[in-house]
């Protein structure tokens, strides 16, 4: 494959109708994309000149902040073994443009040393493409996600708010929760007011999102 793609035989757009998925080249000193196929551009509705004007800048507009974190340090690491055998895969979350939701993708990248500078070689496919397994493979990216940042919050919170973050969670209202517990309106709602702080959301209704992510409901 390597000496058909540096004879000139295959192009990146080549392989995109051999093998499912966006190929990209990535460059080995920053990661900014240098070689792209049609289905990359079609998706961000951008044509080859952008992508490779903007450079890193493209991809930085492109992907969660939480994916460059771990994308990054991955082909860091690709780099450093200088390993043309080594395989490595990663999810993403990407997203057209500003106004639209992020969505998960996976990647998978190995060396490619057909020039003196070489490049990343990757080819990366949307979940959803993956029909049934889609919702379960995204809510294990997504549960990822949340335990990381919530981490260290949730285990800042109380016995007490513990237990009735998890009432709370459960769609028990404050009375429902005071009489359960055998305390106060009062007290309940004060210690809902310490989770939100502590938790730093805005919203008592991500509660219930954080709390799946934690397996508590």
């Amino acid at each position: 494959m390597n000496t058909l793609i540096h004879n000139d035989v295959l192009s990146l757009n080549d392989l995109e109708e051999l093998i499912p998925g966006w190929f990209h080249l990535n460059s080995l000193s920053d990661f900014s994309l240098m070689g792209v196929g049609k289905k990359l551009c079609e998706y961000f509705h951008v044509d080859e000149s952008t992508v490779y004007e903007q450079g890193f800048e493209f991809l930085r507009n492109v992907t969660c902040p939480e994916t460059q974190k771990t994308a990054i340090p991955t082909l860091s690491n690709l780099v450093l073994q200088d390993d043309e055998t080594k395989v490595v895969g990663f999810f993403q979350r990407l997203k057209r443009n500003q106004e639209s939701e992020y969505e998960v993708f996976y990647s998978t990248s190995k060396l490619l040393k057909l020039t003196k500078a070489g490049s990343i070689i990757s080819v990366t496919n949307r979940l959803k493409e993956l029909n049934e397994l889609y919702p379960k493979i995204e809510k294990i990216f997504e549960d990822n996600i949340i335990l990381k940042k919530y981490y260290t919050r949730f285990a800042s919170l109380s016995k007490r708010e513990k237990e009735i973050f998890k009432l709370i969670a459960e769609g028990y209202s404050s009375k429902e929760i005071s009489e359960k517990l055998f305390i106060s309106i009062l007290t309940v709602n004060k210690h809902r007011q310490n989770i939100i702080r502590k938790l730093e959301i805005g919203r008592i209704a991500e509660i219930t999102r954080i709390a799946r992510a934690f397996d508590l409901i």
